[in-house]
């Protein structure tokens, strides 16, 4: 096994437990009802809007979980690419979590 090996695997599963940490959080999200207890507070963070506020703290949750997996001692290119990935797949795995769950469960 060469180092390539292992940076991929490394690399493979950090993707596989963000991916999993996404969707299980999205489904906790909608079985606790998040998307609605957002939109009924009354202390708003990002903006007036219910739906901006909504998808502001998404984003933040979604920023907590996808960079602290960053690598960086690449350059910062790769560290900002790195980043950019974890945080789509996060939030790609919350939505289908949440949608599942909303969908078939509740």
């Amino acid at each position: 096994m060469g180092i390539e090996d292992l940076i991929q695997d490394i690399e493979g599963t950090k993707l596989a437990s963000i991916g999993l940490f996404g969707f299980a959080t999205g489904a906790l999200a909608a079985l606790i009802k998040f998307d609605e207890k957002i939109e009924k507070k009354s202390k708003q963070m990002f903006s007036s809007n219910p739906k901006v506020e909504k998808q502001g703290i998404k984003y933040f949750i979604a920023c907590a979980a996808g960079i602290p997996s960053v690598d960086y001692g690449t350059g910062l290119n790769s560290s900002l690419g790195q980043a950019g990935v974890y945080i789509t797949e996060y939030r790609l795995a919350y939505e289908i979590g949440n949608r599942l769950i909303n969908k078939y469960i509740r």
